[in-house]
């Protein structure tokens, strides 16, 4: 396994990246591959990931911060495995209160992947949030938050969206 984290412009941009490679048990029933089974190969997979995350930072003044967000990933497995080569591209968004607001803060998030797996299909998932929250005390607040998701996958209802809320 690696990670790393790049510095490319300080304060405003960033690249994350890893990557890794593991043995896997195809089956909780048969010989299970992680803990080094060197005697049988028929219930175990061959691994490898690997992503990449570039994203900007920014401060607006004591008002906000912000921080946008690209990934690209990849899982691939041995020929013939059951489960398969996936990519995924994702966006995010989140822009969070500064330090101007003393007594109330407030975020908003938003956030998209889309997912190709060859063996179960695509997949594509979006998220928006707004959050608020009022300071009681040093160790107390109130919090509320209302958001939308959608989510459209393969199955028998292929797609789900709704209003979400939390206080």
């Amino acid at each position: 396994d690696a990670n790393g984290r790049f510095n490319v412009v300080d304060q405003l941009f960033y690249v994350d990246a890893s990557a890794g490679a593991s043995a896997r048990s195809i089956s909780a029933f048969g010989p299970i591959a992680e803990n080094g089974n060197r005697y049988s190969d028929e219930n175990k997979t061959d691994v490898k990931t690997w992503r990449i995350s570039p994203y900007l930072t920014h401060r607006f003044g004591n008002f906000a911060s912000g921080i946008l967000r690209y990934s690209h990933d990849s899982v691939d497995t041995d020929s013939g495995s059951l489960f398969g080569d996936s990519t995924a591209d994702g966006i995010s968004l989140d822009i969070v209160s500064g330090t101007g607001f003393r007594n109330v803060g407030w975020n908003v998030r938003f956030a998209r992947q889309d997912v190709d797996n060859e063996r179960f299909g695509d997949t594509s998932s979006q998220n928006a949030l707004l959050g608020l929250n009022y300071r009681l005390g040093s160790t107390l607040a109130l919090t509320a938050t209302a958001g939308y998701d959608k989510y459209d996958y393969q199955a028998l209802g292929g797609r789900t969206s709704g209003a979400s809320w939390s206080g």
